[in-house]
């Protein structure tokens, strides 16, 4: 694992600049340009099974598999030499924008778009897939969407140019952004960003204390906080309100800011034109400056800072003008054709730095009741010899899983059946439960709004946590009753399970950023009793529609009427032979809609119809079924899929079902064709998976008796 903290600089004092001093060599290497992978590497991309694509600036692109490099150019059917994008659709095609257009790849086969194709201008600077799943790319003539067949040109506001430097205009979109709210950011050539909320653009430039007017790159971070570099000026923060400036008076090594990442440390890295890359921990700028002792054709090998990618594994690449290069924690490492490639190694978790000389890192007190109500940190002595072998801390053995959540700050958060909430910041477990302001250890979900404020469905009410303090926002009621239902991206939406107690009716509570409401169903005519409609999950459509997962029914609400589908509605079209009982409810990516039942299986839900998913791979189960065996059971004995409590989608597009039973136990995953059962000789010791998550960085975590993660062949218990 590579482990960025490990090059931290500590500082007291604000902005700090630490320069690496260049590699001192009486010889200077000099390779030649046939042994790069390209002279100039201009875009990095680790695709969903793992390839590496490399875009160049005269040799088209290459991938790279893990054992071999394959080219791709206008030999064989690519649009351009020069690649400046890469992106990856939901459909799994790779998108490449180039100096001769767009190209799309997939199955072996290139299509190609130009201004035949609706395109303002062949030449293609940048490219953007929005979380709809649309691809937008800036042209030398503007910035165009794509349709689905065609592109159609997006004008951006009318900059003037103060000062104009080069050919060209402020038309020009070299950076393009979409934030958390889902605005859309365009940074152009001279005209400044340009800020689109799907109505309205909003300009910011110098008078409005933006660094540079001419911007050639915009990121958004975790805390939610906007950086934009620009070409001379440095680089912008933005909280929302106003722009923090930094420059080589801060510590950057140069003004000059080409591509911004923020690593899952936390730390920032900028790259600069002609003076290597700098990295921010929030206090210290550390510059990382040219290599002179290694150089390709005549200039320093990390001169020009092109692009940064921080891969799977936590490996941070970067695309220079003397090829490609990769951080091993100390060095950067020149990788040409003959590699040498780094090693890939499981990942723990962020944040950890683990040294072998310092177990006691992570040896945490056992739980002690605390008089003030201060958080109680747990260690669990039985498994502290275990903890200390893996250098992570294990959850108390009565802590039961039931969700995930891993915030902006890289912290892990764990809900629980009984026993509260868990933290992991890197170091130590730290444990909320009643005594801290939960008005209930069940905590059903855990969510973070745009705030950075972590929120929590409890089997009682909602609570939130600002870092400081608990907040119960139900048992005090302060929170809007207002039956106004609507839909925005910040919503953050809390099924009602205890029976309706507070409020005496079927619904859920909504917090769209500023207040809490509840929200009661508008229910059907052919509605039962009202125990069906106790909330059970809840998922979020690709088209931004959100489902509701009850015990009698699914409900389906897309911000102007509602779906039901039940037994009675006639929904599930006779899919089922008994009541139904939802536990889970899952969209994937391909907008199909899986919904994990305790009794029946799982259903599934495409394209109108619905059909018996278990049932049809003949694992149900004679044991478990309410109103007795139905055809494609499975023998007695056997595994089943029958009481599914968690649904979830991995990076490669699988489906993963997590169980809750006597028969079947621990998941199930289905690539499409078939299903895996992994069960403890996998790693998988918990009989019951009741939590599916995918972290940042696409590594799979499965919540239970313990929290499990995925190594791409079987499972590593990490608390």
């Amino acid at each position: 694992m590579i482990v960025l903290l490990a090059f931290h600089v500590g500082a007291s004092a604000q902005h700090t600049t630490v320069y690496q001093a260049p590699v001192a060599s009486p010889t200077i290497t000099t390779i030649a340009q046939s042994e790069q992978i390209s002279e100039y590497v201009r875009e990095v991309f680790q695709d969903r099974d793992g390839n590496f694509w490399f875009g160049t600036n005269g040799d088209g692109v290459c991938r790279y598999d893990g054992k071999s490099l394959t080219y791709f150019s206008v030999e064989q059917g690519f649009g351009g030499h020069a690649v400046r994008g890469i992106v990856q659709d939901e459909g799994g095609a790779m998108w490449f924008a180039t100096n001769g257009g767009v190209s799309r790849y997939k199955s072996g086969v290139f299509k190609n778009y130009t201004v035949a194709n609706g395109l303002s201008h062949n030449s293609v600077w940048s490219m953007m897939l929005d979380k709809s799943g649309t691809i937008w790319v800036g042209t030398q003539l503007g910035v165009c969407r794509f349709d689905g067949k065609s592109f159609i040109p997006f004008p951006l506001p009318r900059g003037e140019v103060e000062n104009p430097t080069s050919g060209f205009t402020p038309r020009v979109a070299f950076g393009m952004f979409e934030d958390r709210a889902g605005n859309l950011w365009f940074g152009t050539h001279g005209g400044g960003a340009h800020k689109y909320n799907g109505k309205s653009f909003t300009t910011y430039t110098t008078k409005d204390g933006l660094a540079g007017n001419y911007v050639r790159c915009i990121y958004g971070d975790r805390r939610g906080r906007i950086w934009i570099g620009t070409n001379g000026g440095g680089v912008s923060r933005y909280n929302g309100k106003t722009f923090r400036n930094f420059t080589k008076k801060d510590g950057l090594s140069n003004d000059r800011i080409y591509e911004i990442l923020e690593d899952r440390a936390g730390n920032m890295w900028f790259s600069t034109l002609g003076s290597g890359c700098c990295r921010y921990d929030g206090k210290t700028f550390t510059a990382f400056r040219e290599d002179h002792s290694l150089m390709i054709n005549g200039f320093p090998a990390r001169g020009h800072v092109q692009e940064f990618l921080e891969d799977k594994d936590g490996i941070l690449w970067l695309g220079c003008s003397g090829g490609l290069f990769y951080f091993d924690g100390k060095t950067f490492i020149n990788v040409t054709k003959n590699g040498p490639w780094p090693v890939s190694a499981p990942q723990l978790l962020p944040d950890v730095v683990t040294r072998s000389d310092d177990a006691a890192l992570f040896r945490v007190p056992a739980a002690k009741p605390n008089k003030n109500g201060a958080a109680n940190t747990h260690g669990d002595q039985k498994t502290q010899g275990d903890a200390q072998k893996s250098k992570l801390p294990r959850l108390p053995d009565e802590f039961k899983v039931r969700n995930i959540l891993e915030d902006s700050k890289g912290n892990f958060w764990f809900g629980s059946w009984q026993s509260g909430v868990a933290r992991f910041d890197g170091e130590k477990l730290t444990v909320f439960t009643v005594a801290d302001g939960l008005d209930m250890n069940q905590v059903r979900d855990v969510y973070e709004d745009a705030k950075g404020t972590i929120w929590f469905n409890t089997g009682l009410g909602i609570c939130s946590y600002d870092g400081i303090r608990i907040i119960n926002h139900t048992t005090n009621r302060d929170y809007s009753s207002k039956n106004d239902w609507k839909l925005s991206a910040n919503d953050l939406w809390f099924g009602e399970d205890d029976g309706n107690k507070l409020e005496g009716q079927p619904g859920l509570y909504r917090y769209d950023g500023e207040k809490l409401t509840f929200l009661a169903f508008p229910l059907p005519k052919f509605r039962g009793h009202d125990v069906e409609y106790k909330s059970t999950g809840i998922a979020r459509g690709k088209d931004g529609k959100i489902w509701f997962a009850t015990y009698g029914s699914v409900i389906g609400y897309d911000g102007r009427s509602f779906t039901f589908m039940n037994n009675q509605s006639g929904g599930f079209g006779g899919s089922t032979k008994t009541d139904l009982h939802v536990r889970s409810i899952f969209e994937d990516s391909k907008g199909r809609l899986w919904i994990g039942n305790n009794g029946i299986g799982v259903l599934l839900h495409e394209n109108g119809k619905t059909i018996n998913f278990t049932q049809k791979h003949g694992l149900g189960s004679q044991e478990n079924r309410r109103g007795g065996p139905l055809p494609g059971d499975a023998p007695k004995g056997s595994p089943s899929l029958d009481r599914v409590f968690s649904i979830g989608e991995d990076s490669a597009g699988n489906i993963w079902f997590g169980l809750h039973g006597t028969q079947g136990y621990g998941a199930w995953r289905y690539d499409g064709k078939s299903l895996r059962n992994f069960t403890e000789k996998d790693g998988l010791t918990s009989k019951f998976i009741t939590a599916i998550y995918l972290d940042k960085r696409g590594g799979l975590w499965l919540g239970g008796d313990g929290v499990f993660k995925f190594n791409g062949k079987s499972f590593d218990r990490i608390h």
